[in-house]
């Protein structure tokens, strides 16, 4: 019998407090929601979340609803401003692009400083912080493209370069700074 009257309060206790307990849980997390929801949709259009947080708790379901229609998107003016001065407004013509594009576009042509070549370019760029020789780069002069292996020297008006010729012999040039059109390295 003892059993039998245990099975009774379970039954009593299931019949009456467990639906309590799931409608109390229930309207609980619908509160929650409401109140991260206005969160989520405050911080999306730029606003302080918490404060947004606060009202959906106090209205809830309601005022997400009627904030995610009604507010607007709006940027701070000072991140405006900000944005506004970090664009560039590049002035003249667009860049031609595609067949009738020159094969090499300076710098100079993107808006960019073009690369002052000079002494010290190069000595920068024959060898690195642990005397390992640097190279190869591709090297235009005039208008001709030559692969130099390495960079021998670099003095106050040219530099001197180590190619490789047709027959497969090294040779080293001289080539004054004012007639280096491009510098680039292979590696």
């Amino acid at each position: 019998m003892d059993v039998l009257n245990r099975f009774r309060e379970y039954t009593e206790f299931v019949d009456g407090e467990i639906p309590q307990l799931t409608a109390y849980c229930v309207i609980a997390l619908v509160w929650l929601w409401s109140g991260c929801v206005a969160a989520s949709i405050g911080e999306s259009r730029l606003r302080s979340p918490f404060l947004h947080f606060l009202f959906g708790l106090v209205l809830p379901v309601l005022y997400p609803v009627i904030i995610f229609f009604r507010m607007d998107f709006n940027v701070p003016k000072e991140e405006a401003a900000a944005d506004e001065e970090d664009v560039e407004h590049v002035e003249g013509p667009p860049p031609v692009v595609g067949e009738d594009a020159p094969a090499m576009i300076s710098e100079e042509a993107l808006g960019q400083p073009a690369e002052v070549f000079n002494e010290e370019f190069f000595k920068q760029r024959a060898v690195d912080l642990a005397g390992n020789v640097l190279g190869p780069y591709l090297v235009t002069v005039d208008g001709q493209e030559l692969r130099a292996e390495r960079i021998v020297d670099a003095m106050p008006n040219v530099v001197i370069l180590e190619i490789t010729s047709a027959g497969g012999k090294s040779q080293t040039l001289r080539v004054p700074y004012d007639r280096i059109e491009a510098f680039k390295d292979l590696n």
